[in-house]
């Protein structure tokens, strides 16, 4: 029995010893502390703070019902960029596709060259209850060093610091080697159905394909890890796909006052249960091992030989992960149940039928048919059918050893010095999800740093810091500029 115990102590030495090497062993890259240093503002910069602030004031909503979208806003907000800009409609192509969507070209020395593709859009969500803003959500109010309002994040500030940057370049007498085009959109917020598809749709009748394409769908991540403050640039190489689905689950109709064992809403509620304790499956995908090569070394110890012995992140790295809300959901296709109806007819007769309302967002290896097939097995043993109510697959995984990856990290890094960046998935939709018939370098970044105290997308009050407008204008101004170089 000893020496049973000493062979087994000493296998579990080595055991040890094989991830505390790897771990030692392990390419994590050099992890900066945050640092963001004083902002050089851009020259103009009160003349762009007021074109983005008027901008806010044009309340360019979309609406899910299209016939309740105030189209007059979205051609009162073209009317005002042309006035606005009269030295980019006079340098660059322009086209509307859909009767709203912008397309600008800014024609570049070499036409032998793909030319490369930013993408924004103009239209906002709702704002809610007005009342629960500091200040109108579509007042553009600058104050605090902020400008406050719907849009401003999502994505008229992107938007603007485009075509701020692009005019600098212009009125500086830059011209790009290759081809840029611009893709202003008008229903982002809604399903990209007549903006973005038709643009990608239109681009590929022309025969082009484009080196890169840029939108948002990544940030500078601020956090705090052991007491100290990282900005980890996470830039999106691909997105997770959508799908929501109507379960229907059908019984007999019977008299209230007798009711059968199982009924519609009864036997609802079981494959519910089932569908939310039975998810699809984790995966760390390839690019997650990227992540954190880039971002481990933040992290303590413990950590880093689960993230540097595959075994372990596999098993206790993916169940760590799992229990986090925010984290389950860069590992795995998400399960949402959304919503829930039956045949109501009176308080004394059960209903035939009751519908099942789940969201799911696919992550990229697993496909529609997949989360098809894996519902059908929690709903065996009822009656019960599927239909898709709407859906997309997940995006592929564009590369990491590109041009176009390369000048935007080189740019990232020359407006945040301290910035730690890194690809990753990227949770929710964008435009770009239909730019892959055009490209295959489509990548997801908005150049601000989002953490402590920025306004919040979607949400009340939601703004912009002015250090971070003015960063976003640098930005582009420097991504376009070296594109070439």
């Amino acid at each position: 029995m000893r020496k049973f115990l000493i062979i087994l102590a000493a296998i579990v030495l080595v055991v040890i010893g094989v991830f505390v090497g790897r771990t030692l062993l392990h390419p994590f890259a050099k992890v900066n502390v945050w640092e963001i240093g004083q902002i050089e503002r851009p020259e103009n910069f009160d003349k762009y703070i007021a074109r983005l602030s008027r901008g806010i004031q044009i309340p360019t909503v979309s609406n899910v019902n299209i016939e309740k979208t105030n189209f007059k806003e979205f051609t009162r907000f073209r009317d005002y960029l042309k006035k606005e800009y009269p030295i980019i409609f006079k340098n660059m192509e322009y086209t509307i596709i859909s009767d709203h969507t912008m397309v600008f070209i800014w024609r570049g020395k070499n036409p032998d060259l793909n030319p490369i593709l930013f993408n924004a859009h103009y239209d906002t969500v709702p704002a809610g209850d007005a009342n629960s803003w500091k200040y109108p959500p579509f007042s553009g109010t600058v104050a605090d060093d902020r400008i406050y309002g719907r849009g401003t994040l999502d994505m008229k500030g992107m938007l603007f610091a485009l075509l701020n940057a692009s005019e600098s370049l212009i009125e500086n007498g830059f011209q790009p080697e290759r081809d840029i085009y611009f893709v202003f959109g008008h229903d982002e917020e809604v399903d990209s159905k007549d903006g973005a598809m038709k643009v990608a749709e239109y681009l590929h009748s022309k025969g082009l394909h484009f080196d890169a394409t840029y939108d948002e769908g990544g940030w500078i991540n601020l956090s705090e890890i052991g007491g100290k403050k990282y900005g980890f640039g996470v830039i999106g190489v691909a997105e997770k796909g959508y799908l929501t689905i109507r379960i229907n689950v059908r019984a007999n109709a019977w008299h209230s006052s007798m009711p059968p064992r199982h009924t519609a809403f009864g036997d609802a509620a079981v494959i519910m249960q089932r569908l939310e304790n039975n998810q699809m499956p984790a995966k760390i995908l390839p690019v997650f091992h990227e992540l954190f090569a880039s971002f481990g070394g933040a992290f303590g110890f413990p950590a880093r030989v689960v993230i540097a012995n595959p075994v372990l992140l596999n098993t206790v790295g993916i169940k760590i992960l799992s229990g986090i809300q925010s984290t389950n959901a860069f590992i795995r296709t998400t399960t949402a149940l959304i919503g829930a109806s039956g045949d109501f007819e009176a308080d004394n007769v059960l209903p035939l039928r009751a519908s099942i309302m789940v969201n799911f967002r696919l992550l990229p290896g697993d496909t529609i048919q997949d989360i098809i097939r894996h519902v059908e097995k929690q709903c065996r043993g009822f009656n019960a059918d599927i239909e898709i109510v709407s859906g997309w697959e997940a995006s592929k995984i564009s590369p990491t050893n590109t041009r176009g990856f390369e000048k935007m990290t080189g740019a990232i890094t020359e407006i945040f010095p301290s910035a730690n960046v890194a690809p990753f998935i990227t949770i929710g939709g964008t435009d770009s999800r239909n730019y892959k018939i055009i490209s295959d370098n489509v990548y997801r970044f908005l150049p601000v740093a989002l953490g402590w105290s920025e306004g919040g997308i979607h949400g009340y009050d939601e703004s912009i810091s002015l250090d971070n407008y003015a960063r976003m204008i640098l930005y582009f101004k420097s991504l376009m500029q070296d594109y070439d170089k």
